[in-house]
């Protein structure tokens, strides 16, 4: 009885065995997939090598390939390089697709030029037709537009800026005090129609830039909207022309009530 026994469970020992190795054998082929390689390890391999393989670093990525500018800026009159010039760089369609009279959207680029007037940008690929302003203080703000093809992925600009004039114009009451009040300021030339509403604030000054050389009607709204002319009237044929001069400064005083 004792010698059945034993066979009996050395029978079930080879069936638990067979079990397992069919077990495994499954599981073979289901890590080698249909076909018999995991991420270039052949079948067999030890798992750590499967498990290796699969986390292995990835190839380093191609670096984007971009559209080149490269702008050299200078002085319209004397060639002089302009170092310092702001260049910014917008993409043509999102500006006609967005209701921005302010030029705020739209930028893929911004930079400035060196001591030889020389700014070299990068632009990703999807930015096909491009509009780039040049802005210096005391110069004219000019304006490019280029657009890329595959054939051509650099483009260069030799770009001249005018020569051009800025007044600085603060408003004072009659006694001489200062008005820091909300208002608006704005240049209209007398001989012609050039004019700039172009206005920013440094201090308790506005700054009318971007203006040609030649002679100014200068003038600032106030809160109630009334306009007031240089040197402090409220009617136009009473104002007194400014003369702004390129490469210069001119500082005026509004009077008003």
């Amino acid at each position: 009885m004792d010698q059945f026994l034993a066979r009996r469970q050395f029978v079930a020992n080879i069936g638990v065995v067979i079990a397992i190795l069919m077990v495994c054998a499954v599981l073979c082929r289901a890590l080698g997939a249909t076909s018999g390689r995991v991420e270039g390890v052949p079948v067999g391999k030890s798992m750590c090598r499967r498990v290796a393989a699969t986390m292995r670093s990835p190839e380093p990525a191609q670096a984007e390939r971009t559209w080149r500018v490269i702008c050299q800026v200078h002085d319209a009159e004397t060639g002089r390089p302009l170092p310092k010039t702001s260049v910014d760089i917008r993409d043509e369609e999102t500006i006609r697709n967005s209701f921005d009279p302010c030029g705020l959207t739209g930028y893929v680029g911004q930079g400035s030029t060196n001591a030889e007037g020389v700014v070299e940008l990068g632009v990703s690929r999807g930015h096909h037709e491009l509009s780039i302003s040049f802005d210096r203080s005391l110069y004219q703000i000019a304006e490019r537009t280029v657009q890329f093809d595959d054939a051509h992925s650099q483009v260069s600009l030799d770009v001249g800026l005018q020569p051009a004039g800025r007044v600085e114009l603060r408003v004072k009451s009659r006694s001489g005090e200062p008005l820091h009040d909300d208002f608006g300021a704005m240049a209209h030339r007398v001989d012609g129609p050039d004019g700039s509403c172009s206005v920013y604030e440094e201090g308790d000054v506005k700054v009318v830039d971007n203006l040609l050389p030649g002679s100014y009607n200068v003038s600032v709204y106030v809160k109630d909207y009334t306009t007031w002319h240089y040197p402090g009237t409220t009617r136009k044929e009473r104002a007194s022309p400014v003369t702004v001069t390129a490469r210069k400064t001119t500082s005026i005083a509004i009077e008003v009530p």
